[in-house]
């Protein structure tokens, strides 16, 4: 065992050892240079993905279309002129994706996307479109409406002047404000149904028109119907707030961020509260929470330019520079800016500016890392803890410029380290199964070495107790063998008694060699039990009724209970005598001052029968039940009592063979009570 330790296990622990510490070394030296080489990759993907930054952003900046933009910003802001300065818009970033977030300044106001409407227009200035005859109707319809406001005129009669004005052939957008004071004027006169008529029109055929204060008629008319609770309880016939909000969003109406913030929240509140509920309207803000889309996001970044960004009086045109602003959300967005000059009779230069979408950037970095071969970059907030956790480590770079408040982060390095520590850990883990298997095949050798060396001195002893068994009783029978013949003329008992120690000690001979026969059977695996069907009693009766009689002659209380009409069982006869006569000479032996022995045959219902041998000795200590039908095995009382371990382990090998089991009940200091269980046979004679 020590040779073993020394020559086999000792040398490969210490080559596992020195195996998983240099895997270790090399794998923390490649951690290193993977780290350092993430890091140059970085700085040079950072630098590269800002200049490709500037050059695009400074392609669209310089677009030839965007000097189109400068008559329409020189006039007065309104829907119509927002209208044509997108068209222009969204042609430059079909071009040019970058330009999706395009701003445009004059003077330090924010022009598109306009970020309020400054002035309302005067109704006379869209009257001056109208022939006089309409222009007169119009004044008559305005001047019936006064009138029935102060008390000297009728509702009825103003709506109806109202509707015949709608009739004319004017610009849509003057149809559009008559039906809405039709309708103004249905509503002070009471009747319902006559205003829902009026705005409903107003909704399906003027929706893309625009009231005196820019505001969609759409919207207007959408909101009277699906908000306003008609007098008397009258049911609201029209609800279409989800479908408003939808437009809102995709931008249908050119709006300012003031207004297209109040639009969105006075919608949220209708669809929040009950369809008769006349709650308040809310405050006028510029952003509210679930605001998105490309275009409402547009407008905020137009609002939080106009708030926080100023350009510089003497920036020349061409010339492109950059900031980085801080916005709604409190990061700070890339912003690159020139001038585009300004029109002709224009007060002040128009300034072109882009936010740039952070979408966009991180696609453009995925591109660019990916022909780099640093695939895993990313772009991310400078300020987060997952980046400011690795810093250290040299997996991000921190942007400059405009993309300042921004960095690169790249998962490269550390893939590449997590993948040295798995191939580590494999390697501990393999180290630790040979390991396991080395120590696993020591407990082994040092159990099966203590197995063999118990059964080598169990061999010996039996050897040895077999020797002297049979020495005693080949002595006695040649001495009384001797007895016989040298006195002849011994009286008749005593020629009976030396018979009958001849007899018993050639008994005991016989028991002894069939035990070692039986067990060296056994070892070899053969079968040693030839089985039939039938009555056990007729295997059984005959060892009790002898056994009985012996043991009462030395002075035992013997029982025999033989069962009748048990069902059949398949047995070895003359195997099933032996048991019984083992555990019969058990008893004797154990049986101490009680010299008691019951022997039973019986059966279980429904599928068993069995014998039962009881004494009334000391009984078996606990510590000894476990190891009781071990071959060999004699606990403290058994080896006092002579025998050689091998009784019990023959009566639990024939009970394996019969299919049947030893049972054991133990009473200290009553007894015990040993029980053969045989399973009854059904089968059914041929």
């Amino acid at each position: 065992m020590s040779a073993y330790l020394a020559i086999i296990v000792l040398p490969t622990l210490v080559l596992l050892g020195l195996g998983l510490q240099s895997l270790r070394q090399r794998y923390e030296a490649m951690d290193a240079l993977t780290e350092k080489y993430a890091r140059i990759s970085m700085e040079h993907l950072a630098d590269t993905f800002e200049q490709r930054v500037r050059e695009l952003a400074a392609d669209a900046l310089h677009d030839p279309d965007l000097a189109g933009v400068l008559p329409l910003v020189a006039r007065s802001a309104g829907p119509e002129n927002q209208r044509a300065i997108r068209v222009i818009v969204a042609r430059v970033a079909g071009r040019h994706p970058v330009a999706a977030r395009l701003i445009l300044q004059q003077g330090g106001t924010v022009r598109f996307p306009s970020a309020m409407w400054v002035v309302p227009e005067r109704a006379d200035d869209l009257f001056s479109v109208a022939d006089p005859r309409s222009r007169a109707l119009f004044e008559a319809a305005r001047g019936e409406e006064d009138r029935a406001v102060a008390g000297r005129g009728d509702f009825e009669h103003a709506a109806a002047a109202y509707h015949r004005c709608a009739e004319l052939a004017v610009p849509k957008r003057l149809r559009a404000i008559a039906l809405a004071g039709a309708a103004r004027c249905y509503w002070s006169a009471g009747q319902w149904p006559a205003v829902a008529g009026a705005w409903r029109e107003v909704a399906e055929q003027y929706g893309d028109e625009y009231d005196l204060s820019n505001r969609p008629y759409g919207l207007v008319a959408g909101l009277q119907l699906c908000a306003l609770r008609p007098p008397a309880g009258a049911p609201t016939t029209w609800d279409n707030s989800s479908a408003l909000k939808e437009d809102l969003a995709a931008g249908r109406w050119e709006v300012s961020a003031e207004d297209a913030a109040y639009w969105w929240a006075l919608l949220g509140e209708i669809e929040r509260r009950p369809r008769d509920a006349n709650g308040p309207s809310p405050a006028r803000t510029q952003a509210l929470p679930g605001m998105t889309g490309p275009f409402l996001d547009h407008l905020r970044l137009a609002a939080s330019v106009a708030r926080g960004f100023v350009p510089p009086g003497t920036l020349a045109v061409g010339d492109v520079r950059e900031a980085a602003l801080p916005l709604d959300d409190h990061l700070a967005h890339p912003f690159l800016y020139a001038s585009l000059g300004s029109a002709a009779g224009a007060s002040g230069g128009v300034t072109a500016g882009l936010v740039i979408d952070p979408g966009w950037a991180r696609d453009l970095l995925r591109s660019m890392a990916l022909r780099s071969g640093v695939p895993a970059s990313q772009l991310v907030a400078a300020r987060s803890a997952a980046v400011q956790g690795q810093q250290a480590r040299g997996r991000i770079v921190e942007l400059r410029g405009a993309f300042t408040g921004w960095a690169l982060r790249s998962s490269e390095g550390g893939a590449a380290a997590d993948a040295g520590h798995r191939a580590l850990f494999v390697f501990g883990g393999v180290t630790t199964l040979v390991l396991g298997v080395l120590l696993l095949g020591v407990a082994l050798v040092v159990r099966d070495t203590a197995r063999q060396r118990e059964l080598a001195e169990l061999r010996a002893d039996l050897v040895s107790g077999v020797s002297h068994q049979l020495r005693t009783p080949l002595a006695l029978i040649r001495l009384y063998g001797e007895m016989l013949t040298d006195y002849p003329d011994a009286s008749e008992d005593d020629r009976l008694e030396r018979l009958h120690v001849i007899t018993s000690e050639s008994r005991r001979l016989t028991n002894l060699i069939d035990h070692v026969l039986d067990f060296s059977r056994l070892e070899r695996g053969e079968q040693p039990y030839v089985l039939e069907r039938g009555d056990l009693a007729a295997a059984v009766r005959p060892v009790a009724e002898i056994y009985a009689q012996f043991l009462r002659r030395r002075g035992f209380t013997v029982e025999v209970d033989m069962g009748e009409a048990l069902p059949p069982v398949r047995f070895d006869p003359d195997a099933v005598a032996d048991g019984v006569v083992n555990l019969v000479d058990n008893a004797e032996k154990y049986a101490g001052d009680g010299k008691y022995v019951r022997i039973r045959l019986a059966a279980r219902p429904p599928d068993v029968v069995f014998i039962e041998v009881a004494d009334h000795g000391p009984g078996i200590p606990e510590a000894e039940r476990e190891r009781l039908f071990e071959a060999f095995y004699r606990g403290p009382q058994r080896k006092e009592k002579g025998g050689y371990g091998l009784g019990l382990f023959l009566v639990r090998s024939l009970m394996e063979g019969h299919g049947g089991r030893v049972e054991v009940e133990n009473q200290p200091d009553r007894g015990s009570v040993f029980r053969l269980v045989f399973p009854v046979d059904r089968s059914v004679d041929p």
